[in-house]
């Protein structure tokens, strides 16, 4: 991934979860990435938990967009917020 890219968009793209799952891989090695939009891929709570994870290692995100059109729990939705919030 590019680490000068800031935003990055790929909403209705239908990357799944093995697509938010790569995304997530590459985002640990990305420390400079602000704003992701993966609204609309047919995401379930498979691939949000690995964006959750990989989240921890980018301290720059400030906003992800998830909704609508993934099926992720809201539970998981608000861990999300949650740890963009404690930035």
């Amino acid at each position: 991934m590019n680490r000068h890219l800031k935003i990055l968009s790929l909403d209705y793209n239908s990357l799944g979860d093995r697509g938010a799952s790569a995304l997530a891989a590459a985002l640990e090695e990305n420390t400079r990435l602000e704003g992701l939009d993966l609204e609309g891929n047919q995401i379930s709570d498979v691939g949000a938990e690995a964006l959750l994870e990989a989240m921890k290692h980018n301290g720059r995100l400030e906003d992800i967009t998830l909704m609508p059109g993934n099926d992720i729990r809201e539970t998981t939705l608000t861990a999300i917020k949650e740890q963009l919030a404690a930035r």
